[in-house]
C-alpha cells in the first residue's frame, strides 16, 4: 500500500529550533500534495496558530490540523472545527494543588486566555528580573503571551473550558513518577525538559489523526508521522510508518518503525525520500 497521509509534528519535528521551517522540506511536501498526499499538521498548539504553516507548504485545499493534542481538528478546506474533550474549573484545582504542593509553575489554556498558578514569590522574582533585565519576564513564556490571569489560589474559578493544564519547571522528570501516580487519572506527557502536558483521558494526538483518516478512507498502513516527544507517541504507533525524529526522546525512539536525522539536519526531508517507493506507489 501506498503512503497516503502525512501526519506532523511541530516544535523540534518540523520546526527548526529557530522555528523556520527547512526549504528543502517545504519543497518535498509541496511535491508530495503533488503526488495526491494528504498533509496534516499535529501539534500542542491551537490550530488557529499553524494557520501560517498552512499557507507556506500550501495546504488550504486538501490538508488538515490536529490541534491541542488531538482536543481539535480542523478541515482547512471547509475551515470546519471540531473539538472533543475538554477540562474544567475542578481538573485545574486538582492539577494546581500539585503545582503548589511539588513548587512547580501551573498552567490552564483556555480558547479565551491563560490561567497561571504560581507560589507569591515566583511572581515577585519575575517582576524584579523584569525591573532589571528591562524586559517582561512572564511565567512559563518568558513574555511570549498575552491576555493572561493569574490565579491567587488553586481552587480560583476558571469559567471557559480549558483545553489543557501544563505542570512546568526543572524539576518535571524528576518528579515524573510522582506526578504520573497523582495524575492517573489523565493522559500525561513530557514534551520538553521542563514541560509536562496533562489532557483528559482518552484525548491524543493518535486518536485525532485516525479521526482524519478515517474521514478520507485512509487506512493505518497508509499513514507517515513524524514526532519527537510523548505526545506524539500515540501516533507514532498508531500508524505503520511511525517516524521518530534523530532528536527524539528515547522511549520515542523506540516506539518508532525508523528514526530519521533530526529537526536541525533535514529529519523530514530524508525520511521521506528513504520512503520514496511507498510514498510514490500507486
Amino acid at each position: 500500500m501506498a503512503i497516503k497521509m502525512i501526519v506532523m509534528d511541530m516544535d523540534g519535528t518540523l520546526y527548526r529550533n529557530d522555528k523556520s521551517i527547512d526549504p528543502s522540506t517545504i519543497e518535498i511536501l509541496k511535491q508530495c500534495q503533488q503526488q495526491g498526499i494528504v498533509l496534516v499538521l499535529a501539534s500542542g498548539r491551537n490550530c488557529s496558530d499553524l494557520l501560517k504553516v498552512t499557507d507556506i507548504l500550501d495546504m488550504r485545499e486538501t490538508g488538515y490540523i490536529v490541534g491541542i493534542n488531538g482536543l481539535e481538528i480542523m478541515c482547512l478546506k471547509d475551515g470546519s472545527h471540531e473539538v472533543e474533550g475538554q477540562l474544567d474549573s475542578k481538573d485545574a484545582s486538582y492539577v494546581f494543588k500539585l503545582a503548589h504542593r511539588y513548587d512547580l509553575k501551573g498552567i490552564a489554556f483556555t480558547f479565551e486566555r491563560f490561567y497561571f498558578y504560581v507560589k507569591p514569590y515566583h511572581r515577585w522574582w519575575n517582576r524584579i528580573l523584569s525591573f532589571f533585565e528591562g524586559k517582561l519576564k512572564e511565567i512559563g513564556f518568558e513574555g511570549e503571551m498575552v491576555n493572561n490571569c493569574y490565579l491567587k489560589h488553586p481552587d480560583d474559578l476558571i469559567e471557559p473550558a480549558i483545553n489543557k493544564l501544563i505542570l512546568q519547571d526543572d524539576k518535571i522528570v524528576q518528579l515524573k513518577p510522582k506526578l504520573m501516580s497523582a495524575l492517573a487519572d489523565y493522559d500525561v506527557m513530557i514534551v520538553g525538559p521542563r514541560w509536562l502536558e496533562i489532557m483528559k483521558k482518552g484525548i491524543s494526538k493518535g486518536k485525532g489523526v485516525l479521526k482524519v483518516a478515517q474521514r478520507l478512507g485512509i487506512s493505518r498502513d497508509e499513514i507517515m508521522c513524524f514526532g519527537d516527544a510523548e505526545n506524539d507517541l500515540s501516533m507514532i504507533e498508531c500508524a505503520k510508518y511511525g517516524i521518530a525524529m534523530g532528536n527524539a526522546m528515547e522511549n520515542v525512539k523506540a516506539a518508532a518503525y525508523y528514526v530519521t536525522d533530526p529537526n536541525m539536519q533535514q529529519g523530514i526531508t530524508k525520511a521521506i525520500e528513504h520512503f520514496k517507493d511507498e510514498l510514490y506507489e500507486r
